[in-house]
């Protein structure tokens, strides 16, 4: 059942969690590590979360945007490194490049693991057979393998199967690590990453039956990764190429920041608030292109009554937020255009109600919200300052944005785009 209905959807998500709750053996898979809160229900999810909410906080943000500035000013010192003039035109891989930064942000704010761009690592620590970088970067590629593979699989005798399942177990035992670290650290030891702090709550829960074992912390970590890796990837890819097809836009956006900065070449965290055009642009692009299709439900064994609608027991009940976010009773006629400004002209909260829910909603909306707000809000900023860009010479508008119909929300090839200096 496919529900595109604002006022129940926003019932299903806000309201009902208990009669429509989520299918949890459709995320099996993601356990790798252990449970973890995206594939758990009830009261063990409750026990996840109230152990990993505290862990996006305040100080965390506060090093999500000092981490994305760095990278950030790394990734661009490397796109100033073409051979052609500085005052020429130059090309970038703007998915590549907005793969790693987004993975070096969640390795860094999350992992408290920093990977200088462009650099590769060669001093192994210990027993490891593999760098953090390489651990890291290898089990990121081959999220697709680990997800349909049976575990028997990677003993097979291809290398490419040996280096995944050795990526695994490196990536896990370098978690391992980071999680003794952090619990044989001083309570008071200032540990602002998403996984120190994530530990940090787990074994300051007085009730130990309110803890997280350590496959359930390294579960939670890898959800960490997947949620703040490629979705937020996409998410950038997306925007940068929304924002080259419209230069008024841009310029629009480059306004802003000089007058919110004054003069300065880099926001601090204390701006993220006064950007509100770059999060405008953010949000826009997110409507017209969410990188999740919907928010799946069912009503296991009792049926349940929304509205006027009855839904069977065993119902699987699919929230489509892309129909949602693009429905013309909610956003008027020109719902298909990209059009930041409508998100400054709001008289509502911003919520599935009124169109708009791509980190979904209620207790179970991503907890990572801000997180992905901060990262996007400090790379345009920076762009903005600095450069224009378009698309390249002969590549049409329908190219860009053509989805991989196997994956939602991701570009169906890699966006190029040509930068100049301002």
């Amino acid at each position: 059942i496919h529900v595109a209905d604002p006022a129940i959807a926003h019932d299903i998500l806000v309201n009902r969690q208990k009669e429509l709750g989520k299918p949890t053996s459709h995320y099996d898979i993601l356990n790798i590590f252990g449970e973890n809160i995206v594939g758990t229900e009830g009261e063990v999810w409750r026990r996840h979360r109230r152990v990993a909410a505290p862990s996006f906080s305040e100080k965390n943000n506060a090093l999500v945007h000092e981490s994305s500035l760095r990278i950030a000013k790394e990734m661009m010192h490397a796109w100033e490194q073409h051979p052609v003039g500085e005052d020429s035109d130059f090309t970038v891989n703007v998915s590549a490049n907005m793969m790693q930064y987004a993975l070096s942000v969640i390795s860094s704010a999350g992992f408290g693991k920093d990977l200088p761009w462009g650099e590769d690592e060669t001093e192994l620590i210990g027993t490891h057979k593999m760098t953090f970088k390489t651990a890291f970067e290898t089990f990121v590629s081959n999220f697709g393998l680990y997800l349909v593979l049976p575990s028997f699989a990677f003993s097979l005798p291809f290398q490419a199967l040996r280096k995944a399942r050795v990526a695994r177990k490196e990536f896990g035992d370098y978690l391992d690590e980071i999680i003794n670290d952090a619990s044989t650290s001083p309570s008071d030891s200032g540990y602002h990453n998403l996984l120190q702090a994530l530990v940090k709550a787990s074994s300051m829960d007085n009730d130990k039956s309110g803890s997280l074992s350590k496959d359930e912390l390294k579960g939670n970590a890898f959800i960490f990764i997947l949620a703040g890796h490629e979705t937020t990837a996409s998410s950038l890819s997306y925007i940068l190429a929304l924002l080259a097809c419209h230069p008024e836009i841009q310029e629009k956006l480059h306004d802003e920041c000089v007058r919110v900065l004054e003069g300065r070449n880099e926001p601090e965290y204390s701006d993220f608030g006064k950007l509100t055009y770059a999060l405008a642009v953010m949000n826009e692009s997110l409507r017209l292109h969410s990188i999740i299709s919907g928010v799946p439900k069912w009503t296991a064994d009792k049926s349940a009554t929304i509205g006027n609608f009855v839904f069977p027991p065993g119902s699987m009940v699919h929230v489509t937020l892309q129909t949602i976010q693009r429905a013309p009773k909610l956003w008027g006629d020109d719902v298909n255009e990209f059009k930041p400004e409508r998100f400054l002209e709001l008289d509502q909260p911003l919520s599935i109600k009124t169109g708009w829910a791509p980190f979904s909603e209620g207790a179970r909306g991503c907890l990572g919200k801000k997180f992905a707000q901060v990262e996007t809000v400090v790379l345009l900023t920076l762009i903005a300052l600095k450069y224009k860009f378009k698309l390249p010479e002969g590549v049409s508008v329908e190219e860009v944005f053509e989805s991989n119909p196997l994956i939602f929300g991701k570009p169906d090839r890699p966006v190029k785009l040509v930068f100049s200096h301002r």
